[in-house]
């Protein structure tokens, strides 16, 4: 995953919590309907209650309880929708090309410093070679009269131990 792709994904969730975002500001809204309505009615109840009821309030009382059922319909709709929305899936979306794109980062690292490992083999070997020819001019019978690993080589070549040098 490029970088442009990871912020390809970052715009996709923005644009997918914004509409997510003003889906659930819509229920909220509805709900604040309902509570209003519902308060409304409660304090109606108590005016009737109480004997100080109008006709106007006790029309208002059913207009109210309408007004509500539709509310409460608009409501269950809305949260579907809202559910619908959320950006879940956008969220796992970008994750996922972090992480991918984060992985080529360290894959792209990991070739050139193994690269980089083959070209000093490479020189170590010569050199070696070279140590060995010229201690075979001095009378040297094996390699290991002229060359011998550092114990952290050795041991990283023959244990499989990583070398604890730093850098």
């Amino acid at each position: 995953m490029s970088a442009e792709q990871v912020a390809r994904a970052e715009h996709e969730l923005k644009q997918a919590s914004t509409r997510h975002a003003s889906a659930v500001e819509k229920v909220n809204s509805i709900r604040g309907r309902i509570e209003w309505s519902q308060a409304r009615q409660q304090a109606i109840t108590a005016s009737r209650l109480n004997g100080s009821a109008s006709d106007a309030d006790n029309a208002e009382f059913s207009a109210l309880d309408g007004d509500l059922t539709s509310l409460k319909t608009m409501l269950v709709e809305a949260e579907a929708a809202a559910n619908a929305l959320d950006p879940v899936d956008a969220r796992s979306r970008l994750a996922m090309a972090k992480a991918q794109h984060e992985r080529e980062q360290l894959d792209a690292e990991y070739q050139a410093v193994s690269a980089k490992a083959t070209e000093l083999d490479l020189a170590l070997c010569r050199a070696i070679a070279a140590a060995h020819a010229l201690g075979r001019r001095l009378g040297h019978v094996s390699l290991s009269q002229s060359w011998r690993p550092s114990t952290e080589l050795d041991r990283a070549q023959r244990l499989g131990v990583c070398p604890s040098i730093g850098g």
